[in-house]
C-alpha cells in the first residue's frame, strides 16, 4: 500500500502492507495505524513506522471495516455471518449483528461508525430485494435484537462524512 501527504507530491510504500488483498483498507480513528485484510488475517501498522501486527485471523476475506476512538473495530466478510467486532489490541472477532433470517440475509458488509462511537451503518445484501439497504446498529445491543428497519434502500456500502468550517479571528464576515 501506499499514502501520500495531501501537501506533497511524492507517495511512499507502507512498510508492512506486502501482501495486502484489494479489500478494503481502513484507517484508525486517529488516522496514525491503517487496517487491512492479508494472508488470513486482519493486520495493522503504523504509519510513523515499524512492523505490521496482527489484530485478529479471519477465514473469510474483510468486506469493509470501521475503527472507533474507543479501539473498537467492526468488519464484514464475504461469508454468511454478521458483522464482527474486535478489540485493536488484538483478540477473538465476537458477533456485533446476527444475520435476519426473516429477511433472507446474506451478508453484512461495509460497517461506518457514527461520531458516537456506539452506533454504527451496515450493508445488507440478501434473497429479497426489499430488504437489501443501509441499517442501523449499535454496540449496545445483542447482534440479534439489532434495529430491523432499512434506512436507505442501496446496495451500495454507507458512508459517512462530517464536515467542519473553521473561521479564523478577524475573518468572520460581516
Amino acid at each position: 500500500m501506499w499514502v501520500r501527504a495531501m501537501d506533497a507530491l511524492e507517495s511512499r510504500v507502507v512498510t508492512g502492507t506486502e501482501g495486502a488483498t484489494d479489500a478494503p483498507f481502513f484507517w484508525s480513528y486517529d488516522s496514525r495505524f491503517l487496517a487491512f485484510y492479508a494472508g488470513g488475517k486482519l493486520k495493522k501498522v503504523a504509519l510513523a513506522g515499524g512492523p505490521a501486527q496482527t489484530i485478529c485471523e479471519i477465514s473469510a476475506t474483510v468486506v469493509g471495516g470501521s475503527w472507533n476512538r474507543d479501539g473498537v473495530i467492526l468488519f464484514g466478510t464475504n461469508a454468511s455471518t454478521g458483522i464482527e467486532r474486535v478489540s485493536s489490541t488484538g483478540g477473538v472477532p465476537s458477533p456485533a449483528t446476527a444475520m435476519n433470517a426473516a429477511r433472507k440475509d446474506a451478508v453484512h458488509a461495509f460497517p461506518v461508525f457514527l461520531p458516537d462511537g456506539k452506533h454504527f451503518l451496515y450493508l445488507v445484501r440478501g434473497a429479497v430485494p426489499d430488504n437489501i439497504g443501509v441499517y442501523l446498529g449499535s454496540l449496545d445491543s445483542k447482534p440479534d435484537q439489532q434495529d430491523p428497519k432499512r434506512l436507505v434502500d442501496t446496495g451500495f456500502g454507507p458512508g459517512f462524512v462530517t464536515f467542519f468550517e473553521s473561521i479564523s479571528r478577524g475573518n468572520q464576515g460581516a
